[in-house]
């Protein structure tokens, strides 16, 4: 009989993350993403949280409605 672990393979986590979908924001100012520098203007790209967190920062302008 086998067993099957419940436990998460490394590359789990990265699959999600890519599964979520990722949104470019423009930075309004000068940020530090996945450890590297990015300026203002810079396009990145987050999920819908980290986008949530950073417009309620101030970092990412909040998008204008149609």
């Amino acid at each position: 009989m086998t067993s099957k672990s419940t436990a998460p393979a490394a590359g789990d986590q990265a699959a999600s993350e890519k599964a979520a979908g990722r949104i470019e924001v423009k930075l309004a100012k000068p940020h530090t993403h996945n450890r590297e520098e990015h300026p203002a203007g810079k396009t990145i790209k987050v999920t819908a949280a980290e986008r949530d967190f950073l417009i309620s920062v101030g970092v990412v302008a909040e998008p204008k409605e149609a």
